[in-house]
């Protein structure tokens, strides 16, 4: 789905603002707030390859696998500047419509 390199990952998470606990450890709980480019509806894009991706979806990619085809990555913060890996999932289009309602 996306061709990526280290290079690009770093590059990646460099525009992320990435929450730390008091003893200095990733904050897992909170969102992860992308600083690059967004969206009309305030998703995060980045450019890989010449393209925008989501930044969303690129931060699952990295993280857990390929996204199904035909599958979306939902945000369980209902936060779209989330990058958060544990704060996605993947649902269908019908998963996506019933999380907004």
């Amino acid at each position: 789905m996306f061709n990526y390199t280290q290079k690009d990952i770093h590059r990646f998470w460099s525009k992320v603002n990435i929450p730390y606990d008091l003893d200095n450890t990733m904050d897992y709980d909170s969102c992860w707030i992308w600083y690059g480019g967004f969206d009309k509806n305030e998703y995060g894009l980045f450019w890989l390859n010449s393209k925008s991706v989501r930044s969303h979806r690129f931060s699952y990619v990295i993280t857990f696998s390929q996204i199904p085809k035909n599958m979306y990555v939902l945000h369980t913060c209902d936060n779209p500047p989330c990058v958060n890996p544990y704060h996605l999932k993947i649902g269908t289009c019908k998963d996506n419509i019933n999380d907004r309602v």
